[in-house]
């Protein structure tokens, strides 16, 4: 099980229903391993999304916008082969969960989603910086 927590001056508080869970099964002083992941800039990862919302609303390959999302990302490059039941291959996207990658890897697909965006939408950096402060 995993659980967020947040550093404070008296040690680490559970702040979700998980870490609670997790939290109550130990006692004081009891000695635990602990393997743990940094949380991303929140406010990075919702401009990502208004990044491909942005780029979605605005095209005509798919009406789903999830799947336009994988399809952006493996364009950019964040990517893996699954093999089907039949033995043929496919490109899957990567997940970009807070626990599969940090705040540099996330940078990179950012980066890379965002150029892949500017080529559908047919926009300059600039321009698409500007479409999205209406957003904010």
């Amino acid at each position: 099980m995993k659980g967020l927590y947040k550093r404070s001056y008296s040690g680490w508080e559970p702040i979700d229903e998980n870490a609670q869970k997790i939290f109550r099964r130990y006692q004081v002083g009891e000695t635990i391993f602990l393997d743990h992941t940094i949380k991303r800039n929140i406010k990075f990862h919702s401009k990502y999304f208004k990044v491909l919302e942005l780029t979605f609303q605005n095209q005509d390959l798919t009406n789903d916008s999830n799947t336009f999302r994988k399809i952006v990302q493996i364009h950019a490059g964040f990517w893996h082969w699954i093999k089907l039941i039949d033995g043929t291959s496919v490109k899957e996207s990567d997940s970009i969960s807070f626990e599969n990658m940090d705040d540099l890897k996330f940078e990179d697909l950012y980066n890379k989603v965002f150029t892949v965006c500017l080529h559908i939408l047919g926009l300059k950096s600039e321009e698409l910086e500007l479409e999205l402060l209406k957003y904010s």
